[in-house]
């Protein structure tokens, strides 16, 4: 096996990480943290609002939305080892009205 842990100076993650469970969160936060090198920089971004989605997290196509306050999401990623947490709320860039980003940069 190969061992990449430490080996990345930035991950990204745009429109992804919001199709996980609570679970997958966690996990995925930790991993992603094991992979950077010291002071390497990780970006995400995710909605904050879906007015489309069923109580259950679900769209019509059948897919999965975590939608949560941007404070939970900060949280996590910084549970997960991260600091320096930096975030903006931008509006959806495929121009629907309703639907709200959270971007957030955070350092190892």
């Amino acid at each position: 096996p190969i061992n990449i842990d430490g080996r990345y100076d930035g991950i990204y993650s745009v429109a992804t990480l919001m199709h996980l469970s609570e679970d997958q969160l966690t996990d995925a936060f930790r991993q992603t943290h094991r992979l950077l090198a010291g002071g390497g920089k990780f970006l995400f971004s995710v909605p904050l609002s879906r007015p489309d989605l069923e109580k259950s997290g679900y769209d019509s196509k059948g897919r999965y939305f975590l939608i949560m306050p941007a404070e939970e999401w900060t949280d996590r990623v910084e549970e997960a080892g991260f600091s320096n947490v930096v975030t903006a709320t931008n509006s959806d860039g495929m121009g629907r009205d309703s639907v709200k980003w959270l971007s957030c940069v955070a350092d190892k």
